[in-house]
């Protein structure tokens, strides 16, 4: 991930994964999300969140942990697509 970010121009070497909170739940006006199970666990976990939740692809976005570098540049193009036309549909309405 590292690696293929640092290609696009982007430090992300610095970066650590986070646990979600309530606080962040709260303060999110969206959240989108990469899989059906991650939009179910926050719907789950916390209900009141639940019309927050977007899922970036119908398909789900596949985790590439642990596989080739072409497979993370793959996922990143898909991320940045599905993202651009997720934000491009918030900002619309």
């Amino acid at each position: 991930a590292v690696s293929v970010m640092r290609e696009r121009g982007i430090d992300i070497s610095q970066h650590r994964s986070r646990a979600l909170t309530p606080d962040l739940v709260e303060s999110a006006e969206v959240i989108f999300v990469m899989s059906s199970s991650h939009a179910h666990t926050i719907e789950e976990w916390f209900p009141e969140a639940s019309s927050k939740v977007r899922l970036l692809d119908q398909d789900g976005v596949p985790d590439p942990v642990g596989q080739s570098v072409e497979r993370y540049r793959e996922t990143a193009d898909l991320l940045e697509r599905r993202i651009d036309e997720a934000l491009e549909s918030v900002i619309s309405t």
